[in-house]
């Protein structure tokens, strides 16, 4: 039964190559992109955290601020909430951070000025970088505190930015998926009506229902499946490459995956070939072999 399933089911696969052949690339091209959306999805937002962890909340105190001063300071910070961290900068650590940027010894500028200038800073880091206006704010409040600097405009539209991005990777997906379910429906479909009268014969003589889907649901499958198992080829050998395509023109995007995870992606590219396949087979076949019977 079995055997004889399969045969007919390749005879609809060789029957027109061309269309089988359209079938698959359709398929093949549309999964794909299917799987490297999820993959820049992953990416984007694991690149978002990141990024947004680097998100900070720089707080410059009052020159007359000692460090037992901002030692205190940094104390009651780390208690409000949404305060993620508290870093101390006292004015030898900024004065030697600008020497470096200007290439000189944080000696001799302060020999040239004849003292340091500098006041003792706060760094904050948020848990949430959509907070860091309101921790400002709560921040200003303290005597001490000569000025706070951000700009939330940017984080703002940072985060705006992964949000859409976010949306684009699933709306794309959804679409992929529509597109290979059509195509893969619409070859089924002929291939019914291409057999239509053998489909006849086999009712006539008594065949099940089963009998008569099975060959069509295993085309349907086999479309999936080469389908699938293409796109995953090429999201294996491609990944790499668009890799490298954002590292040299957009250096500061970081489109590293954790390995595991890549690897599930590829087998679920497979998968999902498979699946796509299965239900646009089981669906088109119901309800064209439906229309022949009436």
């Amino acid at each position: 039964m079995l055997n004889r399933q399969l045969s007919w089911a390749f005879k609809s696969i060789t029957r027109s190559k061309t269309q089988t052949l359209a079938a698959i690339v359709v398929t093949a091209v549309t999964i794909f992109l299917v799987a490297a959306t999820l993959l820049l999805g992953i990416a984007g937002t694991n690149f978002g955290k990141t990024a947004k962890a680097r998100f900070t909340l720089p707080v410059y105190l009052k020159s007359t601020v000692d460090k037992a001063v901002a030692d205190n300071l940094a104390t009651k910070i780390r208690q409000m909430q949404g305060v993620k961290s508290v870093e101390i900068f006292s004015p030898d650590d900024l004065l030697k951070n600008e020497a470096q940027n200007l290439g000189m010894r944080s000696d001799e500028i302060k020999d040239s000025i004849g003292f340091n200038p500098l006041p003792y800073s706060l760094i904050v880091t948020p848990n949430d970088p959509n907070d860091i206006e309101s921790i400002a704010t709560q921040i200003k409040n303290y005597k001490d505190v000569d000025s706070v600097e951000f700009e939330s405009e940017v984080i703002k539209k940072f985060s705006n930015l992964f949000e859409l991005f976010k949306w684009i990777s699933v709306g794309l997906g959804l679409l992929s998926l529509l597109v290979s379910s059509i195509v893969i429906s619409s070859t089924i479909a002929l291939s019914i009506t291409a057999r239509k009268e053998e489909i006849e014969i086999m009712s006539f003589v008594g065949a099940t229902p089963s009998m008569v889907k099975g060959p069509f649901v295993i085309e349907g499958l086999f479309y999936g499946l080469l389908g699938g198992g293409l796109a995953a080829l090429a999201v294996y050998y491609g990944w790499s490459s668009l890799q490298n395509v954002f590292l040299t023109n957009l250096p500061w995007f970081n489109l590293s995956i954790d390995k595991m995870t890549f690897i599930y992606i590829i087998i679920g590219t497979i998968g999902f070939g498979v699946f796509v396949g299965l239900v646009s087979s089981l669906t088109s076949t119901n309800s064209n072999l439906r229309r022949i019977r009436s």
